[in-house]
């Protein structure tokens, strides 16, 4: 099981404090959705902190129709990170 997704910095979403979510529109993010594994279905992406470098895995939790993805990943600390992305 090789993975094969693809990383995304975080300088391409706004970060909402209030919510504590990264928010992003999918034209921005260059259709680099997709597969996170070779041999599975899962949907997500690697999420990289223009700040520090540090990665998640974030890995697709929900779908709202075709105009919202939402993702979850955990910080090495165990720390929850959320992205929703918009479909524009």
């Amino acid at each position: 099981m090789a993975i094969i997704a693809k990383e995304i910095n975080t300088n391409l979403f706004y970060y909402d404090k209030v919510s504590g979510k990264f928010l992003g529109d999918l034209s921005e993010l260059k259709g680099v959705l997709g597969r996170f594994y070779d041999d599975a279905c899962d949907v997500g992406f690697i999420l990289v902190s223009q700040v520090t470098g540090k990665k998640v895995n974030m890995y697709l939790k929900e779908q709202e129709g075709t105009e919202l993805m939402h993702f979850e990943g955990k910080t090495n600390a165990g720390l929850p990170v959320y992205a929703t992305v918009f479909n524009d």
